[in-house]
């Protein structure tokens, strides 16, 4: 079934590769302060902001990888 959908979300400039989100995801976790590390929600509301529309349970899946 997999092959029938399209794995991307929804980006400013169209669709982003869900690749790019975990890319994405990863590099801001890495970057974090490790005494304050960031939450889901956080992470979500940053990548909103940037126009990326993702929502927090999509970011703790990626977040854990």
């Amino acid at each position: 079934m997999r092959y029938f959908f399209s794995e991307a979300v929804q980006g400013p400039w169209r669709r982003d590769p869900l690749l790019l989100l975990k890319r994405k995801v990863k590099k801001m976790i890495e970057d974090e302060d490790r005494s304050r590390p960031l939450t889901d929600e956080q992470i979500t509301t940053l990548l909103q902001t940037a126009g990326i529309n993702v929502t927090r349970r999509t970011v703790a899946k990626y977040a854990r990888i």
